[in-house]
C-alpha cells in the first residue's frame, strides 16, 4: 500500500490533520479487505460443503446398491 501523501491545498492543513486522514483511510481499507476476505471464505466453505454433499450422496447410493 502506498503512503498517504499530502495534496496541495489552498487552505492550510496541519500535519496532524493529514496524519488523521491517512490513519482513517488505512483503517477503512483494512476493514474493507477483511470484509471481502470473510465473504470469499464463506463462499468457499459453502461450495466445499455442496461438493462434499454430492460425493456423500453418490457413495450412499453405491452402498445401497451393493446391499
Amino acid at each position: 500500500m502506498t503512503n498517504c501523501r499530502p495534496v496541495k491545498l489552498c487552505l492550510y492543513v496541519s500535519s496532524w490533520d493529514l496524519f488523521c486522514v491517512c490513519a482513517l483511510q488505512r483503517h477503512c481499507r483494512t476493514f474493507l479487505l477483511h470484509q471481502t476476505y470473510q465473504q470469499r471464505l464463506q463462499h468457499v466453505v459453502v461450495l466445499q460443503a455442496g461438493v462434499r454433499r454430492i460425493i456423500a450422496e453418490k457413495q450412499y447410493r453405491r452402498m445401497k446398491l451393493e446391499v
